[in-house]
């Protein structure tokens, strides 16, 4: 159903929301580049559980967007590599801390769409080296990053912090 080589998975209300046109200017550079190769889900069409599942086994890249701020991203990250899915995501000041760039996704620079394009053909076109990168990132958030896990850090940070 989801055999598409690039898909972007979340809403477009963020530009008028949070001032963020980056996401706006990506679905668009996408959908004009990749055309009926790509696809667009989550606005308005709630994609969830198995079907996200099957969204990330199928489609070969997935690319990703969260609001420019150091030390944050968005759960669509740990949404996608935690399902299997090989994401291409926005460099950010200190993911690296949790996932590492090119071993767990691919990073990509805002608004630099040029790069981007190269970095999604390339790896529609190696599907050995997609699935290196997606299994270990997989791996690593099952090790690390599941809802269970997350929220006992959360809780025993609270509690050494109250």
């Amino acid at each position: 159903q989801y055999d598409y080589d690039v898909a972007f998975v979340g809403t477009m209300v963020h530009e008028s929301a949070f001032n963020w046109r980056h996401r706006s200017d990506l679905v668009n550079f996408l959908k004009k580049y990749y055309g009926n190769r790509f696809i667009h889900l989550g606005n308005g069409d709630g994609v969830r559980n198995l079907e996200l599942n099957d969204v990330y086994a199928s489609v070969k890249v997935v690319v990703g967007d969260s609001v420019a701020a150091p030390h944050y991203w968005s759960n669509r990250l740990y949404e996608t590599i935690g399902r299997n899915g090989f994401l291409i995501f926005p460099m950010i000041e200190g993911l690296d801390k949790e996932f590492i760039p090119y071993k767990h996704f691919i990073p990509y620079n805002y608004f630099e769409f040029t790069q981007l394009a190269e970095k999604i053909d390339y790896f529609i076109e190696h599907e050995a080296e997609r699935n290196v990168v997606r299994e270990a990132g997989f791996e690593h958030c099952k090790k690390f990053h599941t809802y269970t896990i997350r929220c006992q850090q959360l809780i025993e940070y609270i509690n050494k912090n109250v």
